[in-house]
């Protein structure tokens, strides 16, 4: 983990705008933390998690295809808490939309926000229902990972393995992914094409004979609303792929609640979810 010195001297770097901060603070800190060029990807694209319509992040930094640090640069100090809210709204809805370029769709776990004189890499912890952003320090002073380090932290959301209560963060994404999966699965049946009060009382059903853990009983509801059987497989997979990553196979909680609730969020288009907030 590095810490002062050099990144102390960068920072006192004047500069005029946001082009000539990326290249005379920006890219020489990711020189200095060890960050491969193949792992930088300057202006990536992202769809817009409040409307219609693609962002470009400053920069991400990625493992493979798991994007691992957002990185947002301000010339300007006063500019610091800006680009954090930008940085931890672009983080916590990110949808990748780069071309030719795969990238996992997941909360980003670290931040990096540099404004002028100040800069702070941050981790992503739950704090209730909400994602924040906790600065990581080293004696007391801001510190940032190394190369080494973060491929370190990147294994841990590398398949096979179950996630365990304690990694919330990652069940809230696991537990989004599993409740757009299962939309999908009611969303597409014939039966309930512009029915979308029956598809909310069935979306939810579902939900509580899962987490009843009355899972015999699904086929037959579903069944009951006109799914076909390749749309009852595809709820039923849905719903073991989810028992297959979360531990405690629960259906509830604060980090299931979170991803419940990212879910709905989803702007209209994109997850497709408006008739479910009546927005």
């Amino acid at each position: 983990m590095k810490t002062n010195g050099r990144i102390g001297e960068l920072l006192a770097i004047r500069c005029a705008n946001d082009i000539e901060y990326g290249h005379r603070v920006i890219w020489p800190l990711l020189d200095y933390l060890g960050i491969p060029s193949e792992a930088r990807r300057p202006q990536f694209q992202i769809e817009n998690p409040f409307g219609g319509g693609l962002l470009r992040l400053d920069y991400l930094i990625h493992v493979r295809d798991l994007p691992m640090v957002t990185i947002e640069g301000e010339p300007h100090t006063r500019q610091f808490e800006q680009g954090y809210r930008q940085a931890r709204n672009y983080s916590t809805n990110f949808k990748p939309r780069q071309h030719a370029c795969p990238m996992r769709e997941m909360t980003v776990p670290f931040l990096i926000v540099a404004a002028g004189g100040r800069a702070e890499m941050r981790r992503a912890v739950a704090r209730g229902l909400n994602i924040e952003y906790q600065p990581i320090l080293l004696h007391g002073e801001p510190g940032f990972l190394e190369w080494p380090e973060l491929l370190q932290e990147a294994a841990a959301f590398e398949p096979p393995g179950v996630l365990g209560p304690d990694q919330d963060v990652l069940i809230a994404d696991v537990a989004r992914q599993f409740f757009h999966d299962l939309y999908t699965a009611v969303d597409g049946v014939a039966a309930l094409r512009n029915k979308d009060d029956r598809k909310i009382i069935l979306f939810n059903r579902i939900i509580d004979l899962a987490r009843e853990g009355m899972l015999g009983r699904i086929g037959t509801v579903c069944r009951r609303e006109g799914l076909t059987p390749r749309a009852v497989g595809k709820v039923q997979h849905a719903i073991a792929w989810y028992q297959q990553k979360i531990e405690s196979n629960e259906f509830s909680g604060l980090a299931v609640a979170r991803g419940y609730r990212n879910f709905l969020i989803q702007p209209t288009g994109h997850g497709g979810h408006d008739f479910f907030t009546g927005e």
